[in-house]
């Protein structure tokens, strides 16, 4: 290696040392590197073949993992819109009942809209101000 003067050779021992690539100690009064492990950089040609197949591996468990993120996102952005349509439809018939002097139509303002399986508001229950089953009386 041709570096030039101890500025160098000080920032890549650093460089060294913060990538991984070594464990060690500097002794500054001494002016040296204390190297207590190292990684292997050189790889065999015989190695070859193995590191291949390990590298695929790799990126088959990556790709699996891309598709499983993608489809994560998907139904995640789905279920937002169903969500926000609720919302929006809840909206419009609460605006639609103040405006006629209704009220909210009996829809109580702590239940969860859509969601009849937790005690949520259902399509009919919606209409009678009443919770569904599932959710019980609170």
């Amino acid at each position: 290696m041709d570096l030039a003067g101890d500025d160098a050779v000080e920032e890549l021992v650093l460089s060294a040392l913060y990538s991984g690539v070594i464990e060690a100690e500097l002794d500054q009064d001494q002016s040296v590197v204390i190297v207590k492990s190292a990684i292997g950089r050189d790889v065999q040609p015989s190695d070859l073949d193995a590191l291949i197949k390990k590298f695929k591996v790799l990126d088959g468990g990556a790709a699996a993992m891309e598709a499983a993120l993608r489809k994560g996102i998907k139904a995640a952005e789905a279920d937002e819109k169903a969500t926000a349509g609720r919302v929006k439809e809840y909206l419009s018939k609460v605006q639609a009942g103040l405006a006629k002097g209704e009220g909210t139509g009996g829809i109580s303002k702590g239940l969860v809209l859509g969601d009849s399986d937790r005690g949520g508001v259902d399509g009919d229950s919606a209409r009678s101000g009443k919770r569904s089953a599932a959710g019980g009386g609170r």
